[in-house]
């Protein structure tokens, strides 16, 4: 397999996106366990570590759905924002450098 951000974004100098992940959770009715699960996933997608070895990684698109998978032949709860605690423990771990909408393009801020 090709190593796309050696191809693509280093030996071009383009910036790379992840266009789609999330952490593969099936309800087995163990809630704090299930969050634990995203929150490791999360937190190592935007760990400094990952900043430091893919400096030109700009995007990251969390897959925000539920969703039957054949793969797995279950529902896989992927969504972290649906949920009042695991939203809050998401927004509280993204790092300083993670912007937002047209300021992450060099827009101007939305206004207040």
């Amino acid at each position: 397999m090709p190593d796309f951000y050696a191809e693509y974004g280093q030996a071009r100098d383009k910036p790379v996106a992840i266009p789609e992940t999330a952490a593969l959770v099936i309800d087995r009715g163990d809630q704090d366990g299930q969050d634990a699960i995203h929150q490791a996933w999360w937190q190592q997608v935007f760990s400094a570590e990952t900043r430091q070895q893919f400096p030109l990684l700009r995007l990251v698109n969390w897959f925000e759905w539920v969703k039957f998978e054949p793969e797995v032949n279950e529902t896989v709860q992927w969504a972290v924002l649906d949920r009042v605690n695991s939203r809050n423990a998401f927004v509280d771990d993204l790092p300083d450098w993670v912007q937002f909408g047209p300021v992450a393009c060099g827009g101007s801020p939305p206004a207040t």
